[in-house]
């Protein structure tokens, strides 16, 4: 999804906090699957579509800690998946 989306300006304008957004998160897919994806697609349509596919939205009083592992290519086959793992720690939960 474009980080641009209506639906992600939406979360924003509520008050809640866009983790790929606050901590600069440069991608949500694995590395393989955005070369795939760069050969697949021209450069035009490519940029910036494929690199976000999962986001994370929270009130800033439940989050303690939020991180993306990296993963080296050869790595990326024990997730079992095109996506990379999101990490939250929230607090505040009953």
């Amino acid at each position: 999804m474009d980080r641009k989306n209506q639906s992600i300006k939406v979360f924003d304008q509520n008050g809640f906090i866009n983790l790929i957004k606050e901590h600069q998160i440069g991608r949500t897919r694995t590395l393989g699957a955005v070369r795939l994806a760069e050969a697949r697609f021209s450069k035009e349509e490519f940029f910036g579509r494929q690199l976000h596919a999962d986001y994370a939205f929270v009130s800033r009083r439940l989050i303690n800690e939020f991180h993306i592992p990296r993963v080296r290519k050869n790595q990326e086959h024990i997730f079992g998946s095109d996506h990379l793992p999101l990490f939250l720690n929230v607090s505040g939960i009953r």
